[in-house]
């Protein structure tokens, strides 16, 4: 049977079936790659919301990504629910973030009559419900700068491309931190938070090279002060904060290095033993040491789980330990030495060893 042509299958009449079982996904077009960017900064914030499996310390296991289309800097949000009074809640903080944000860049410290900033004017959306409510419209739209809403098609990830490359790349970031050093699962905030700052601080090629933050401030990032992400430090501690509150104890407590402050100098640190995160300035780093153990940067995380940290030399390891090192005499219990002497009963002989007693 000869294969049909172009013309005859276009004679055929429509099929239904054919229509509802070989439907897909057809190809995203080309034309939103050249679309037009944003002139100037909050013009056009793509948002997108993700799930993260763990909650934060807070609860909060949602985030929502918002890229600025004009620099690509990214900011995020976490909340707890999708419910209508947590969802507008949190909105309402990204929207004063972004805007408070704005007035310390350089437009708005060089141009006259921009102290005040730029609020945001119009969000990208993929469908997300809570953001489409018509009473978050409504506030939008009543605002004294109003803010509109632009509509993409929902599960058309290339529409709003540039928020979940973002994601992605967040993702990757934040990953690879945790990795490294071994980091536990339900800490990921800190590693989220930090991949956050890295990524407006790297090179984009949507900015020809230039980092979102070189774009917003005219100046290049300072990276003189980032540490190794999880390594060990010794915070200062005042002496009424001390053990004894004496002069004469220890003046630095171990810490772990957990990133950049969203402003100003010094450092995020964590504190193992109380959970809590602080904001130190007098600090001293030891990057050869990483988790919250403390294990060698280079080893692998169940070398650590064994219990290689700070401290422990390698002779208390019993794999590490030199064959002239003197071990103790393993203890016998009365079960080993019960067990023994039924297995040498043939032979006539007690087994004995030093440091236990003949029964």
């Amino acid at each position: 049977m000869a294969k049909p042509t172009s013309e005859q299958i276009g004679a055929l009449d429509f099929c239904r079936t054919c229509a509802q079982s070989k439907q897909h996904k057809g190809p995203h077009g080309r034309t939103q790659n050249v679309r037009e960017r944003a002139r100037f900064q909050n013009a056009l914030l793509h948002v997108d919301t993700c799930f993260r499996r763990y909650p934060d310390g807070s609860g909060r296991h949602m985030i929502m990504v918002c890229i600025d289309d004009y620099s690509r800097w990214a900011t995020a949000e976490r909340y707890a629910s999708r419910k209508k009074e947590q969802f507008q809640v949190m909105l309402r903080r990204l929207e004063g973030r972004v805007h408070a944000y704005s007035r310390r860049c350089h437009e708005a410290r060089t141009i006259p009559g921009m102290q005040h900033g730029r609020p945001p004017l119009c969000f990208r959306t993929d469908g997300e419900g809570s953001i489409l409510s018509l009473e978050n419209v409504d506030r939008l739209l009543a605002k004294r700068e109003p803010v509109d809403l632009d509509r993409v098609t929902a599960g058309a990830h290339g529409h709003n491309g540039v928020v979940e490359r973002a994601h992605r790349t967040i993702i990757q970031i934040t990953r690879s931190l945790m990795t490294a050093v071994a980091w536990p699962i339900e800490l990921w905030e800190f590693a989220w938070d930090h991949a956050l700052w890295i990524y407006n601080r790297l090179p984009h090629p949507a900015n020809n090279g230039a980092s979102p933050y070189f774009v917003l401030h005219q100046k290049p990032p300072d990276w003189s002060r980032v540490r190794t992400f999880g390594c060990t430090c010794y915070a200062y501690v005042d002496h009424p904060h001390r053990v004894d509150k004496s002069k004469l104890n220890a003046s630095g407590e171990r810490r772990v290095y957990i990133g950049q402050p969203p402003s100003g100098s010094g450092w995020m640190v964590y504190n193992p033993k109380t959970k809590r995160v602080t904001r130190v300035y007098s600090c001293t780093f030891e990057e050869t040491l990483v988790g919250l153990r403390g294990h060698p940067i280079g080893s692998p995380p169940e070398v650590a789980a064994r219990g290689s940290r700070v401290g422990r030399s390698p002779t208390s390891v019993p794999h590490l330990q030199h064959p002239s090192t003197p071990t103790r005499p393993m203890r016998l219990t009365a079960t080993r030495i019960l067990t023994n002497r039924n297995a040498h009963r043939e032979t006539g002989r007690t087994p004995t060893s030093a440091g236990a007693p003949s029964l």
